[in-house]
């Protein structure tokens, strides 16, 4: 999942958004600070996290202790990570979180480009 640890340490863009976020295990692996690479973050950010995902990654985590009013937080707790890419569509409550997510993803880049 290289594409949550390129977007966790882009410093330029207008909006970023993380499915099912990975780079805190991503950055732990690598031996960097998560919160230094929130520090660099100059743009909003939407964390679309799944239920089992890392805990700095809901509200109240370092994400949110971070960013502050940069990140919007949107909690999917019947999935699991890495839903929003491999999620079984025929499942009524994955199609449901599917088509939140892409509405949510659709509407932020539309607030916020």
């Amino acid at each position: 999942e290289l594409e949550e640890a390129v977007v966790s340490t882009q410093s330029t863009g207008k909006a970023g958004i993380s499915m099912h976020p990975s780079h805190p295990k991503m950055m732990m692996l690598l031996e960097e600070s998560e919160e230094d690479a929130y520090k660099q973050v100059n743009c909003k950010q939407l964390f679309m996290s799944a239920g089992n995902d890392h805990e700095n990654l809901f509200p109240g985590g370092l994400g949110e202790k971070v960013l502050g009013d940069k990140l919007t937080i949107e909690e999917f707790p019947d999935m699991v990570h890495g839903w929003a890419m491999r999620a079984d569509l025929s499942d009524a409550k994955n199609r449901r979180d599917v088509d939140r997510a892409v509405n949510l993803y659709l509407e932020f880049f539309k607030n916020n480009m």
